[in-house]
């Protein structure tokens, strides 16, 4: 393949943003359509590189090209859809029938998540799975939260702590990163609304003395909250415009913080419902905010090669 060409053709591929199967496929059916362009233009009595090129520019920019593509691709089936608000579901239905104590239930929990993540993960990352991953993570936020306002003698396992989860977090949310900052931020989706959750019993009377008693009396409204973060994740997949897809996750994201402060306003305030915004928001938009150091992925399917 000519190196313009193959240029162009990176160029829509690098901006799918699309499962990495069906980048392949788009790539390999748009260069076909080329290939046949440029074959008909030759006929006519233009030069290889001439026909080439005047193909390219008869399809238009790379760049309109891929945003075509990707409203018409991007969107998920139901069962992607539900498959995506599935973890959601599961984890409030924790605090819906009082389980989220039991031992049990939520080593179950967490073995089904991770398993589901891990099972995702090896066959081609689809956008389904980064919700389950973001669950697999929740433990690694939980068991940091609880080093934080335990006796200052824990302070040297915060220390060795928080490297280990900047280590594993950081990598997961960079491989998701490779495929698209959305889904990144997708997989984050319910860490701040956990750490949010935490956090306000923590002000209201103590994490580690008295979480039972606090968290019974609210199990309601942190069921609605995940509930809400599963009408997120269906809402996300079945969306075609990015516009729209990020609106679907900051703004439930945003609405149930507000909840969680309104909760808790009596030791929250307007500050602490200013910082819990805050913190939620910083959460999902440092994928975007450092994409375009990570970069994207090579093709995994060996699309590359076929186009050679």
């Amino acid at each position: 393949m000519k190196g313009e060409l193959r240029i162009y053709l990176e160029t829509i591929r690098s901006r799918l943003r699309l499962d990495p199967s069906s980048e392949g496929e788009i790539v390999r059916e748009f260069y076909t359509h080329l290939e046949d362009r440029a074959s008909d233009l030759r006929r006519e009595g233009l030069g290889e590189e001439e026909a080439t090129m005047a193909a390219a520019r008869s399809f238009g920019s790379p760049q309109a090209i891929a945003r075509e593509m990707y409203q018409t691709y991007s969107r998920g089936s139901w069962r992607q859809a539900g498959l995506a608000a599935l973890p959601h579901i599961l984890f409030a239905f924790l605090f819906t029938l009082h389980l989220w104590d039991n031992p049990v239930w939520l080593l179950v929990f967490s073995i089904a998540t991770m398993a589901t993540a891990v099972f995702g993960w090896r066959h081609g990352k689809p956008m389904w799975v980064f919700p389950w991953l973001g669950y697999s993570m929740l433990p690694l936020l939980v068991a940091g939260l609880f080093l934080l306002f335990l006796p200052p003698w824990t302070y040297l396992a915060i220390l060795a702590y928080i490297p280990l989860f900047c280590l594993l977090v950081g990598a997961i949310t960079v491989q998701a990163m490779r495929r698209d900052w959305l889904y990144a931020s997708l997989m984050l989706l319910p860490l701040p609304i956990a750490g949010g959750w935490l956090i306000a019993f923590q002000f209201q009377g103590g994490l580690v003395d008295y979480v039972r008693q606090h968290i019974n009396d609210m199990e309601p409204w942190i069921a609605l909250s995940f509930f809400t973060l599963a009408l997120t994740a269906v809402t996300f997949v079945r969306l075609r415009r990015r516009r729209l897809k990020t609106g679907a996750l900051l703004t439930p994201e945003l609405i149930i913080m507000v909840l969680v402060a309104m909760t808790m306003k009596s030791v929250l305030g307007f500050l602490g419902l200013l910082l819990l915004a805050v913190f939620a928001l910083a959460i999902l938009l440092s994928p975007a905010l450092v994409e375009h150091r990570v970069g994207r992925g090579v093709i995994e399917d060996g699309s590359e090669a076929d186009l050679s």
